[in-house]
């Protein structure tokens, strides 16, 4: 009988883990900030082609901005991985 309580106890912990609403509501905020920042991006463009700034600076500045969130995807990504052999990176 015991055996039986902690199987129906596990099992209502892990449905409160993997409910539908503690996913939804970060994936909808998730989904809600990349619509703006998306957006925003035409704006910022515009901005920055009015005031006569060369192409290849706007490229170096975007390219600046992004790449410390490709720093940290990276990073969230490969916790817990095999780090990558010297060899693969190599080439």
């Amino acid at each position: 009988m015991r055996g039986a309580r902690d199987a129906e106890r596990r099992s209502v912990e892990s449905a409160r883990a993997s409910s539908p609403r503690r996913t939804l509501l970060p994936g909808l905020a998730l989904a809600v900030a990349g619509s703006v920042l998306f957006s925003g991006k035409a704006i910022v463009v515009k901005l920055a082609t009015a005031t006569n700034v060369d192409p290849l600076t706007l490229i170096a500045l975007r390219m600046g901005f992004a790449a410390p969130f490709f720093v940290v995807s990276y990073w969230w990504a490969s916790r817990g991985a095999e780090p990558i052999a010297r060899r693969t990176m190599a080439g």
